[in-house]
């Protein structure tokens, strides 16, 4: 898994061609995406939850509103088997599909 989402994103950026962009709008657009890309990776794991995990998980949320990213991983490491396989192909897709849409975006900026 990749351990870091902010270097994730990061990576992302580069393979955008976005890394040249002014470091302000960069730096506002990493904050927006590392949320994202939390938000979606919760989304993925709660439901891979058995009925089981959902309760532990539940109790986890209510002891703690915001954990940290180091809890998520450890908590879905004990309640889910493919844990590691499962967060690499949601962070592929989720690269994938913002590599996606913005080049979508430059294409029809460039046509306006």
């Amino acid at each position: 898994m990749i351990k870091d989402i902010q270097q994730f994103i990061k990576s992302i950026f580069k393979k955008a061609g976005m890394e040249n962009l002014p470091k302000k709008f960069l730096d506002e657009y990493e904050e927006k995406l590392i949320l994202e890309t939390q938000r979606r990776l919760g989304i993925l794991m709660v439901k891979e939850l058995n009925e089981e995990g959902v309760k532990a998980f539940d109790k986890l949320m209510r002891k703690n509103p915001n954990p940290d990213q180091k809890t998520f991983s450890e908590f879905f490491n004990a309640y889910i088997p493919n844990f590691e396989e499962i967060t690499e192909k949601g962070l592929r897709d989720f690269e994938q599909e913002f590599i996606v849409e913005l080049a979508q975006l430059k294409q029809s900026v460039n046509k306006g």
